[in-house]
C-alpha cells in the first residue's frame, strides 16, 4: 500500500518564507557591528534601525542570547529548505523533518518571549518603555506568528505522519488478520 505523503502548499510556502526571514535576520545579528546604523552593511538591514531602539538585545553587541538564537536560525532555516526539497519529492523524512523543524521554530520563539517575562527581564530586556502600539508592531505580532504558524505546521505534520505511518500500518495488519 503506497502512503500518503500529501502536506499543504502553504507549508511549503511558510518554510520557504521562514526561511528567508531567519536568514536575514541571523545575517543581520552575526554581521554586527558592520549591519547597525552607520555602517557599511546597514543599507541591507535598514528595517532594524527602527527595531533595535524596540527590542533592545538586538542592538546589544555583548548579547550571546541573541548570538546563539542566530546560529539556531541558521539551522533552522537549513532544515526547512531541506524538509521542502524531501517534502516536494514525496520522502517521508521529509514529514518528520518538517515536524521536528516546527517544533524547534515553536520553542525557540517562546524562549526568546521569556527572556522578556518578570522571571527573566533584566534592564537589557526591558519592554516598558515601549508604547502599546510599539508593542504590538514590534514585538506582540511578528513573535505571535512564529508561535501561531509553527503551532499549526505541527498540528498538519503530526496529522500528515499519522496518516502516512500508523494509519497504513493498521491497515496492513488488518489485512494480514484476513489471510
Amino acid at each position: 500500500m503506497t502512503r500518503d505523503l500529501s502536506v499543504s502548499k502553504w507549508t511549503l510556502c511558510w518554510f520557504v518564507v521562514a526561511s528567508v526571514v531567519v536568514l536575514w535576520d541571523a545575517s543581520f545579528v552575526l554581521l554586527r557591528p558592520r549591519s547597525l546604523p552607520g555602517n557599511d552593511l546597514n543599507v541591507f538591514f535598514s528595517p532594524y534601525n527602527l527595531y533595535i531602539q524596540a527590542d533592545k538585545p538586538y542592538g546589544d553587541m555583548d548579547n550571546a542570547f541573541v548570538k546563539a538564537q542566530s546560529w539556531l536560525n541558521i539551522v533552522e532555516a537549513v532544515m526547512q529548505l531541506l524538509a521542502v526539497v524531501l517534502l516536494v519529492s514525496r520522502k517521508q523524512s521529509g514529514l518528520i523533518l518538517a515536524l521536528v523543524v516546527s517544533v524547534m521554530a515553536f520553542w525557540k520563539t517562546v524562549l526568546y518571549m521569556i527572556q522578556y517575562t518578570p522571571y527573566c527581564k533584566d534592564s537589557k530586556t526591558n519592554l516598558d518603555h515601549l508604547k502599546l502600539s510599539e508593542l504590538l508592531f514590534f514585538f506582540i505580532i511578528p513573535s505571535g506568528v512564529w508561535l501561531v504558524v509553527p503551532f499549526f505546521c505541527i498540528l498538519h505534520f503530526s496529522k500528515s505522519l499519522m496518516n502516512a505511518i500508523i494509519i497504513p500500518r493498521t491497515e496492513d495488519q488488518e489485512k494480514k488478520k484476513l489471510h
